[in-house]
C-alpha cells in the first residue's frame, strides 16, 4: 500500500475504537442456511441493530450494513450505495480495485501456525490477544484464521465495542454439497465472483477450515466473554459448542 493509504487507515482504525460501544452486532455470513429466515424478520432485526456482513451477504440489506468485510476467496466488485458501509479487505494477496477503507494482510497461510490451531491449546490463549488489533504490533498484519471470522470479525467485534455479537448464516455446515447462500445446486456462484476455491472440489478446504473453526469456537467464547462481548448464534441447528446459546430469529426480535 502507498504511504497515503497506510496513513489514512490507521486515521480510520482510530476512529473505530469503541464506535458501537455497548451496542448488539448482527453478523451476516454467507452459509446457504442464510436463506432459511424469514426474511421481514431478519431484516426488522438488522435495522435495529449494527449490522457487520460477510462478503456477498451485503446485497441481502445493502441500506442496512454498518461495516463490509472480505477477504481474497469469493470476492467480486463491490459498488456500494449512498451510505457506503465501513468496509474491510483482508488478504494474503495484493490489494483489490475495491473502494476498501482498511486493508490487512495475512502474513501466511500455515494452519498450524493459525490463531485458531493456537486457541486450541489452552495455555497458549494469550497468542489470541496478542493478535488483537488494538495490541498488535502491526494491526495492519494479520494471522491466518483459517476463514474470516478468526482473522477479523472477532477482532474487529470486540475493538467497536459490540456487547452482544449475533451470528446469523454463519452455520458452517454445507447443504447437499452447496457451500455459499449464493451458489446453485452445482455449487457455481450465481455471483461474478473471483478466487473460487469451492468450484472444483468444493468440500475439500470448507470442511478442513470448518473443523479447525469450531474446534476453537469456545476458546473463542472465552476470550470474547473476557472483554465483555457475548456470542448467540441463529440457526435452525448448531454445530457449535453447547456453550454458545442457540436462539431462533423470532426470539432475536423480540430482543
Amino acid at each position: 500500500m502507498s504511504r497515503e493509504i497506510i496513513t489514512s487507515s490507521q486515521s480510520v482504525l482510530k476512529s473505530m475504537m469503541n464506535l458501537y460501544d455497548g451496542e448488539v452486532g448482527v453478523i451476516l455470513g454467507c452459509s446457504p442456511y442464510l436463506n432459511s429466515h424469514d426474511k421481514g424478520l431478519l431484516r426488522g432485526i438488522c435495522s435495529k441493530n449494527r449490522v457487520i456482513s460477510i462478503k456477498q451477504s451485503y446485497y441481502l440489506f445493502p441500506e442496512l450494513v454498518d461495516v463490509h468485510i472480505y477477504n481474497c476467496c469469493n470476492i467480486q466488485k463491490y459498488n456500494y450505495l449512498k451510505n457506503k458501509p465501513i468496509s474491510i479487505e483482508v488478504s494474503s494477496a495484493s490489494p483489490s480495485s475495491n473502494n476498501f477503507d482498511l486493508f490487512f494482510k495475512i502474513r501466511e497461510r500455515d494452519k498450524r501456525k493459525s490463531v485458531s490451531w493456537i486457541s486450541r491449546d489452552k495455555k497458549n490463549l494469550d497468542e489470541i490477544e496478542k493478535w488483537s488489533i488494538s495490541n498488535s504490533i502491526d494491526p495492519f498484519l494479520r494471522p491466518y484464521g483459517p476463514g474470516i471470522m478468526t482473522e477479523i470479525v472477532f477482532y474487529m467485534c470486540e475493538y467497536l465495542g459490540l456487547s452482544k455479537i449475533v451470528l446469523i448464516g454463519c452455520d458452517n455446515q454445507s447443504m447437499g454439497g452447496v457451500t455459499h447462500f449464493y451458489r446453485n445446486k452445482k455449487n457455481l456462484s450465481n455471483l461474478p465472483i473471483i478466487n473460487d476455491p469451492h468450484a472444483g472440489s468444493p468440500l475439500i478446504k470448507f470442511e478442513e477450515e470448518k473443523s479447525i473453526f469450531l474446534e476453537s469456537m469456545s476458546y473463542w467464547q472465552k476470550w470474547l466473554e473476557s472483554k465483555g462481548v457475548y456470542i448467540y448464534n441463529v440457526s435452525k441447528f448448531s454445530n457449535y459448542p453447547s456453550s454458545i446459546k442457540n436462539i431462533t430469529i423470532n426470539e432475536l426480535s423480540n430482543w
